[in-house]
């Protein structure tokens, strides 16, 4: 898959666009390393990513589980948050699932950001309605009751 960049009005004037994981997967696992985090990224995920002068300053993902779309691993650069970032690979990512006729997908998301992905179109679940994969992975969280931070979002 090609990128498809997309420039959006952003004060860090990233380019937003649609990279294939053989294109974006190396600077990707930086990243996700360099936020404390990692990630899977399969050759079959659909990635949208944010860049500003070439590097990589932000990623989404779009994988299947089990069977199931899923949301993954929304990330910015800790030095670029709050600027909108986010919110614009999301809007990308969303024309990306309509242009895949993709009917249902999951998120299981920080309860702080249920507003984000509900602009644009994710509602918030019981997670007896999600995946059992789903409700097992909140229950790995090791909270108590992983619902007072994580919620199961589905579009």
């Amino acid at each position: 898959m090609s990128a498809e960049a997309e420039p959006f009005s952003l004060p860090t004037m990233a380019t937003i666009a649609v990279e294939s994981p053989d294109s974006a997967g190396h600077e990707a696992d930086e990243l996700y390393a360099d936020d404390g985090r990692s990630a899977r990224i399969a050759p079959t995920d659909r990635l949208v990513t944010a860049r500003e002068a070439g590097h990589l300053i932000g990623i989404v993902r779009l994988c299947q589980e089990s069977g199931e779309w899923m949301l993954r691993s929304l990330l910015v650069r800790a030095d670029r948050r709050g600027r909108g970032i986010g919110a614009a690979m999301l809007a990308r990512l969303e024309r990306l699932i309509e242009q895949m006729a993709v009917s249902r997908i999951y998120c299981l998301a920080y309860r702080d950001l249920e507003d984000l992905y509900r602009g644009v179109g994710f509602d918030e679940i019981d997670p007896v309605k999600g995946p059992s994969f789903l409700r097992e992975r909140m229950a790995e969280r090791g909270e108590e009751d992983p619902r007072e931070r994580f919620i199961l979002l589905r579009r």
